[in-house]
């Protein structure tokens, strides 16, 4: 539900939301209330104080009691947020929808491709050269001024529609390394000011895209087919002279990635979903933009960790012998290198500058781990195989106690390889383990 503050339309969500946390729901709430919630804790401790001192029967005395005692738990139990915005900067000149007229491409000879390594083209082509030049300097703004877009900071799609055209997709990366540190940095600086708050990180950026009927003698599956989508290519303004495109050369953007999908193949998880087709609406399609984009993405990202973290087959545990140099080490044990590597992916992704805690559960079918931030659970395994001896001794461990590092790796020879990053090597550290379950 939407509510207008102020004349600006606000999800309710951001303000307030309540999980179900057994026995008792978990209470979301905006810290613009966090007086409310303060006030509304004092009264209930006077209305108990009251009820105390009326004479009122046993049943009815206790019955007020237990309800009054549980709304303080919950309201106790508030957890308060703050939101933070970063705006993308918009374009310092007038954006103009009609100068991006089709889209260019220039192919190489293949007999001097690779002897002088030349790299195929693809751009918008715009009608004027001056307009191009700004707006593909703008776009070089995404990735901090750099013509390598090596992190691919800058995202290029394609998306095949029903009747054969094709939309383009120019953005920003929401993923993008340096939001990660804004948003740290931020959260680093209001420690102390926020201390028990969890920050609403959101992002507002633009979105570029354009529709073009394929027709007989376009180039666009020529270059879907001869263009590796993870293979270098240049991507870079064009302009019309004499009615035929001609490559901006100084303002190449060096990329590495693009996608392409069809329409069918688009779900709510790509941002395509929300901005369809220029040239044709399809009435009887119906798109609308999630309530709590943040909260669908958090969801989704739930959804892969657990879908990647239920391939691992055991769990292994090592003690460091120089703690001061290098924590002890928590092994979740993929059965190949790709399976490991996709699960570090993603929890590296979203965790590498969180403090995260785990917890590891016993039963009589394995042990199963538990990854929370702050205390929302984000992902937890199957029971897993693991040496009972090997457990005990780390469990029992004075290094059990401290920060711990967990590794994604696979087994090779019978020896655990750990899957990372090229360089340097980024840990997962996860800063408190805990160890549950009836059989521990």
């Amino acid at each position: 539900m939407k509510i207008r503050i102020r004349g600006l339309s606000v999800d309710t969500n951001l303000l307030f939301r309540a999980e179900w946390k057994f026995p008792l729901p978990k209470i979301y709430l905006h810290e613009r209330f966090e007086k409310f919630a303060k006030w509304t804790s004092r009264i209930i401790v006077g209305l108990g104080i009251g009820a105390s001192l009326m004479a009122l029967p046993t049943f009815l005395d206790f019955s007020v009691a237990i309800l009054l005692l549980g709304v303080e738990v919950i309201i106790e139990k508030i957890v308060f947020e703050y939101s933070v915005l970063i705006v993308q900067s918009p374009p310092n000149f007038s954006v103009d929808e009609d100068q991006w007229i089709t889209n260019g491409y220039l192919f190489p000879e293949p007999q001097y491709k690779q002897q002088y390594d030349l790299q195929n083209h693809f751009g918008p082509v715009y009608k004027d050269e001056g307009y191009g030049k700004h707006f593909f300097d703008y776009l070089k703004s995404w990735n901090t001024n750099d013509p390598d877009d090596a992190d691919n900071n800058i995202c290029l799609s394609f998306v095949v529609e029903e009747d054969n055209s094709y939309t383009t997709y120019i953005y920003a990366n929401p993923d993008r390394k340096w939001l990660d540190a804004a948003f740290n940095q931020y959260r680093e600086s209001v420690k102390y000011e926020k201390y028990g708050k969890v920050q609403q990180s959101m992002v507002m950026q633009m979105v570029y895209w354009k529709t073009l009927p394929n027709l007989k003698g376009t180039l666009f599956y020529s270059f879907t087919s001869v263009q590796e989508r993870d293979k270098k290519f240049h991507f870079c303004p064009f302009y019309m002279v004499n009615e035929k495109p001609v490559a901006i050369d100084s303002h190449i953007i060096t990329k590495y990635h693009y996608s392409f999908k069809k329409r069918e193949e688009i779900t709510d998880r790509d941002l395509e979903f929300y901005y369809g087709p220029t040239i044709k609406i399809d009435p009887d399609v119906k798109r609308s933009i999630p309530s709590n984009p943040q909260e669908e993405v958090n969801r989704l990202f739930r959804i892969d960790m657990e879908t990647a973290i239920n391939t691992a087959v055991s769990i292994e545990f090592a003690l460091s012998e120089n703690y001061e140099k290098s924590p002890p080490v928590i092994y979740i044990i993929f059965e190949t290198a790709s399976l490991a590597s996709k699960a570090y992916g993603l929890f590296l992704r979203r965790f590498s500058s969180y403090k995260c805690s785990a917890e590891i559960r016993k039963d009589r079918k394995g042990l199963a781990i538990k990854i929370r931030e702050t205390e929302e659970l984000f992902a937890e395994s199957k029971p897993l195989n693991y040496s009972k001896d090997n457990y005990e001794n780390f469990k029992n461990s004075e290094q059990a106690n401290n920060k711990i590092v967990l590794a994604f790796g696979f087994k090779d020879g019978g020896q655990p390889v750990i899957v990372h990053t090229d360089n340097p090597y980024i840990p997962f550290v996860i800063t408190k383990c805990l160890f549950r379950g009836r059989l521990n």
